[in-house]
């Protein structure tokens, strides 16, 4: 919902085709092996390895999505972002990096990275303005305050208040991130 576009550097359009290639550059038979890490995947890491996939995901991409990749990237082969490109047209940009490995593009080619980051994102520089100038004003209204909690005071602690038939002072409270009321006297 707060996203306004994302990046990928050296992205795979399909998680079995680059588990099965990286099996198969070891020599072991994927057949066998693609069912046993999927099964490993299922229960060391509670996922399925097949549920949704990012050409999946790209095709129904809601945001722009800029693409880099290194066109001598020896674990995920660029024409997986040629593909997941081509798949969205509207909503992505491919940047191919001459002469950049896996996940290099940036340290090859920095001043081009950036280039194109700068142009990609320009066209929603009211939508960072926006979220800058919340971010200030979140900071000016809770400045002051410790780490990540929310302060409320009232406004006169000398006041009584009458709790069935007791006066007690009014006393501070604040809630912190997680929403729990708390009582710093306490």
């Amino acid at each position: 919902k707060n996203v306004i576009g994302g990046s990928a550097d050296c992205s795979y359009s399909s998680q079995k085709e680059v588990i099965q290639k990286v099996v198969k550059e070891m020599k072991l038979p994927p057949a066998i092996f693609y069912p046993l890490i999927k099964i490993g995947a299922r229960i060391f890491g509670r996922f399925n390895i097949e549920e949704r996939t990012p050409l999946e995901a790209i095709i129904n991409a809601k945001v722009p999505v800029l693409l880099f990749h290194g066109d001598i990237d020896p674990l995920v082969p660029h024409e997986m972002s040629i593909k997941l490109h081509n798949a969205n047209k509207e909503m992505t940009k491919l940047v191919l990096i001459p002469n950049a490995g896996h996940c290099l593009c940036y340290l090859i080619e920095p001043e081009l990275y950036l280039k194109e980051m700068k142009e990609f994102f320009k066209k929603y520089w009211y939508v960072i303005i926006i979220i800058i100038c919340l971010i200030l004003l979140y900071y000016f209204v809770n400045s002051g305050n410790n780490n990540d909690e929310f302060m409320f005071y009232e406004e006169d602690l000398s006041e009584k208040v009458e709790v069935e038939d007791k006066s007690e002072d009014i006393i501070s409270y604040y809630v912190d991130i997680r929403g729990e009321v708390k009582n710093p006297g306490v």
